[in-house]
């Protein structure tokens, strides 16, 4: 299937009618988004058309034996997406030990006034510690 000729519904339509069905991705088409939209929409493959014909017979026999084909450079891409997403939660800020705690102790129905009286933390800390957690998380 070449990903110019065909919509993202298209994938998703024959993936949903024919769930067995193996959809390789053959086109002359390298854009990241497109490649992840098509992988997303259930293909179980893309391959550049400039791949050579005995690489592409084994990419297709591949597919039939479970596997995932991907052009090399295609499949680089890959790779770096899930290498960025792993930095990106790994850089990601962490609760320190007083903020996991307020929020534990907030999820259990806990007053501000009530966390307060606990060692160590000041009815300050307690109403401003909260607001820090939330406007840390962020998606990927």
């Amino acid at each position: 299937m070449d990903i110019k000729t065909q919509t993202p519904t298209a994938w998703i339509g024959l993936k949903a009618l024919l769930p067995k069905t193996q959809i390789v991705i053959l086109t002359a088409v390298d854009d990241d988004e497109l490649v992840f939209l098509a992988l997303e929409a259930g293909a179980d493959g893309y391959l550049l058309k400039r791949t050579k014909p005995a690489d592409l017979r084994t990419a297709l026999l591949d597919v039939f034996t479970g596997g995932a084909p991907m052009s090399s450079e295609i499949a680089r891409r890959v790779v770096e997406s899930f290498r960025r997403r792993a930095k990106a939660r790994d850089e990601a800020p962490h609760l320190s030990p007083r903020e996991e705690r307020v929020l534990e102790l907030l999820s259990k129905g806990y007053s501000n006034k009530e966390i307060a009286a606990i060692p160590l933390l000041s009815s300050l800390q307690i109403s401003t510690t909260p607001s820090l957690p939330f406007a840390l998380v962020s998606p990927l």
